[in-house]
């Protein structure tokens, strides 16, 4: 069984733009995002309020995307185990099978670059 080492979710956002601050917390405090933490020597801002808001969510939904990539790694492995099994598909059938294939590769990295091991 798969041991979760990042703070379980679900995970929600707290903030506005106008404190500019937003916090990203599960059962404990995720991350936070900072106006300032974008600011460079130059005295500006690289990032916008919206910017900021948006990782914040995104962030947020890293818990539920994660298991939608550990779902869709389970079905895209039975289907390209289960695709073939005589050797004969038709030419568009084998296109099928290597867009599913190239998917599978790139939900399996998705996660083994989040940590998790598919």
């Amino acid at each position: 069984m798969e041991t979760t080492r990042h703070t379980p979710g679900p995970w929600e956002v707290h903030g506005d733009t106008t404190s500019q601050l937003f916090y990203v917390h599960g059962s404990n405090a995720v991350c936070d995002i900072r106006r300032g933490s974008g600011q460079y020597g130059d005295g500006r801002f690289h990032r916008t309020p919206a910017e900021d808001e948006a990782n914040a969510r995104l962030i947020a939904a890293a818990p539920k995307l994660a298991e939608a990539l550990k779902s869709c790694e389970r079905v895209f492995a039975a289907w390209v185990k289960d695709a073939n099994p005589d050797g004969d598909l038709l030419p568009e059938e084998s296109a099928d099978l290597d867009a599913a294939n190239i998917m599978l590769e790139t939900v399996r990295t998705a996660l083994r670059d989040a940590g998790i091991e598919p």
